[in-house]
């Protein structure tokens, strides 16, 4: 019999919306039992990389975030020494790892651009060598806009009260990947409770 899937739920910060042309910061991650109990984290901040440029317009709003600025510009490391810590800690937890983001999309992209260009590994692509996660990713929003039949255009801070806890420290990944995961898992409860009291 195969282990339970862990979930890993990732956040990243950036100084723009390209990789390559702009840097990813800090990457954070928290990984959970299909229960909801954290079994381990990881997190670390990276040095821009050569030659990169912040975009100005993201720039400008981190001027405005200065407690968050501050927590992902010490102990920075270099992007090849963090992808490759990564991944060691990802492939330690198992091989049943499941990705998880809030926006999928858009980190996704970043830690798959950066996973490639730095280690041997993919993000969770099936037709691609070497992929990190099993499936295709798990997109904390659709999850929970379903689960709860919400509209799909419908902003977090307008979910339900009770699916929603704050981000003790917002834009820091690890603070910020647990408050994605306490909304996945309060969804999860929320499905299994009405099935619980259907007839």
């Amino acid at each position: 019999m195969r282990p339970a899937p862990i979930i890993c739920f990732v956040d990243i910060e950036t100084d723009g919306p390209t990789p390559g042309i702009h840097s990813m910061l800090s990457l954070g991650s928290a990984a959970y039992t299909m229960d909801g109990e954290e079994v381990s984290t990881f997190g670390a901040n990276l040095l821009a990389l050569d030659g990169s440029r912040a975009d100005p317009r993201v720039e400008q709003w981190w001027s405005t975030q200065p407690e968050a600025w501050a927590a992902i510009s010490c102990d920075r490391q270099s992007p090849v020494d963090v992808m490759r810590q990564f991944v060691a800690w990802v492939r330690q937890l198992g091989d049943q790892c499941l990705y998880a983001a809030y926006p999928v999309v858009f980190d996704g992209a970043w830690i798959d651009w950066y996973l490639r260009k730095f280690t041997d590994a993919t993000l969770c692509y099936p037709f691609w060598p070497n992929p990190l996660f099993l499936g295709t990713g798990i997109v904390v929003a659709t999850y929970v806009q379903t689960s709860l039949g919400l509209p799909f255009t419908l902003r977090r801070r307008d979910y339900p009260a009770e699916v929603l806890s704050p981000t003790l420290r917002p834009h820091e990944p690890i603070s910020d990947t647990r408050s994605h995961a306490a909304l996945f898992f309060a969804a999860r409860k929320a499905v299994r409770s009405a099935e619980t009291k259907s007839p």
